[in-house]
């Protein structure tokens, strides 16, 4: 199942979000449906808002890079997020 959440988002705003094509910024969440948060399939959108825990976020890329993959940031190191969140 796929879900591009952004497509309306991107035309509203006039920028390039919602598909995952050249000129695009390709950012996107891969989800894992058979996580038992996303239960019952039929209910995706909802849980998605309501229920879905982190265990289910697979992979995250942003601007086509990968940042997030099964439980680890992978383009600044946790201890950085830390302390940027500690000065806001």
């Amino acid at each position: 199942m796929v879900m591009m959440a952004t497509t309306n988002g991107g035309k509203a705003l006039n920028l390039p979000l919602g598909r995952l094509s050249s000129g695009y910024r390709g950012d996107f969440v891969v989800i894992d449906l058979d996580d038992l948060s996303m239960q019952p399939r039929q209910n995706a959108a909802k849980n998605l808002v309501y229920s879905m825990m982190p265990s289910a976020i697979q992979l995250v890329y942003v601007e086509g890079k990968k940042v997030y993959e099964l439980g680890e940031l992978l383009a600044v190191p946790e201890s950085k997020v830390v302390e940027m969140v500690q000065h806001t």
